[in-house]
């Protein structure tokens, strides 16, 4: 998906962004949804592993709205 992303901003700049926007809402919404299930004391999602699978992606997705909030 990131490589249609950067396809996307070379071949039309509007349309790779709002991609580039959308994997990283797709990043929150996976943190939100996986946060339910540790919430819900599911032993998959409590792994240290995969806690930080979720940070990881957490952060990995606000550096990347933080870097697109100047462009337009």
């Amino acid at each position: 998906m990131k490589l249609t992303g950067h396809s996307r901003v070379i071949s039309n700049i509007h349309t790779g962004l709002t991609y580039y926007k959308l994997l990283a809402a797709l990043g929150f919404l996976t943190v939100g949804i996986h946060s339910l299930f540790l919430l819900n004391g599911s032993e998959l999602f409590r792994q240290t592993v995969s806690v930080a699978l979720l940070v990881a992606t957490f952060t990995l997705s606000t550096w990347q709205l933080i870097a697109l909030r100047g462009m337009k």
